[in-house]
């Protein structure tokens, strides 16, 4: 993906912007609807980004200044044939970036109240925005709801505790977009930590036990495992990707084997070609044990830490 400020010049935006305002109005009345036009975009208080793939428009998105230590995401946008393509995570990636560049010290957001819009307010959720009131100039509204991530914390500020049901949404929420990067490394966008439903995961944490790690109110982490005679079986470590590599998931693996006390030995799998999950694995403590082929593309490593 090439992702590049854009002059707003272009048939390919122009047309997508289009389709994004006509998408509002079926969903909201025009007092509701805060979607900008291209002339509004291109205000200078506004940087407005487009992602391409060669010629091909995949989507966009903008940050407007509200002051020097506070931005806000504006007309996020895929394009109908890019949809769960990653387009949007990259962008917001990308903006998130930008805004730690300009020093901002909170970026926040208006989405739709609707189901419609329950995608778009799991991305955000994802990336750790949280529900907050209005700000700027919006008032309250039944069409809208608006979100908000504080910057600059680390990972090292984050709070571990026990995770429950009423986390589900949160995690699943997060696990998809933290396991985006395994879907690239196999090409293979079915992989079960893509697919697990709602139920599927109510489920599990009824029967497993979940942490997760949690800064200024926003779910960042999470690690899950269950005790079957004396092994601890360690499942999905999910780490934001913004607080990857700055060791949130040492601290979430400390903290998992720390709550089973009466485990003799700890048990986690991984992809074969997942080498930086192997590394830090590896760096715990953990060796590896066998080797289980689960399709061409897709081989696990078992690991396996005695204490």
């Amino acid at each position: 993906m090439d992702i590049r400020v854009d002059d707003l010049n272009g048939p390919e935006i122009a047309a997508l912007l289009q389709e994004h305002l006509r998408n509002m109005a079926l969903h909201s009345p025009p007092e509701s609807i805060h979607a900008l036009d291209l002339a509004a975009l291109r205000k200078p208080e506004i940087t407005f980004w487009t992602v391409w793939q060669g010629s091909e428009l995949m989507g966009c998105g903008a940050i407007k200044e509200l002051d020097s230590r506070h931005g806000e995401i504006k007309s996020m946008r895929t394009s109908s044939g890019h949809l769960r393509k990653g387009v949007a995570a990259g962008l917001m990636r990308h903006m998130l970036e930008e805004a730690g560049r300009r020093c901002y010290r909170r970026l926040s957001l208006e989405t739709g109240s609707m189901e419609a819009f329950a995608p778009a307010r799991s991305l955000y959720a994802g990336f750790g925005f949280r529900f907050c009131g209005p700000f700027a100039d919006y008032v309250e509204d039944p069409y809208s709801v608006f979100m908000t991530r504080a910057l600059g914390s680390t990972a090292m500020d984050a709070e571990i505790q026990r995770a429950g049901v009423a986390d589900a949404q949160s995690i699943l929420a997060l696990q998809r977009l933290a396991y985006e990067s395994e879907a690239r490394i196999y090409n293979d966008w079915s992989i079960p930590p893509l697919i697990q439903t709602l139920d599927q995961m109510i489920e599990e944490l009824a029967a497993s036990h979940f942490l997760k790690a949690t800064l200024e109110g926003a779910l960042i982490g999470s690690v899950r495992a269950r005790l079957v005679g004396g092994r601890c079986e360690i499942g999905r470590l999910i780490v934001h990707p913004d607080f990857q590599r700055r060791g949130l998931g040492s601290l979430l693996m400390a903290a998992i084997e720390q709550a089973f006390p009466a485990a003799d030995r700890f048990e986690l799998f991984t992809g074969s070609l997942s080498e930086g999950n192997i590394r830090l694995y590896q760096s715990l403590g953990y060796r590896r044990i066998r080797l289980h082929e689960v399709s061409a593309r897709v081989t696990l490593v078992y690991m396996e830490k005695r204490r």
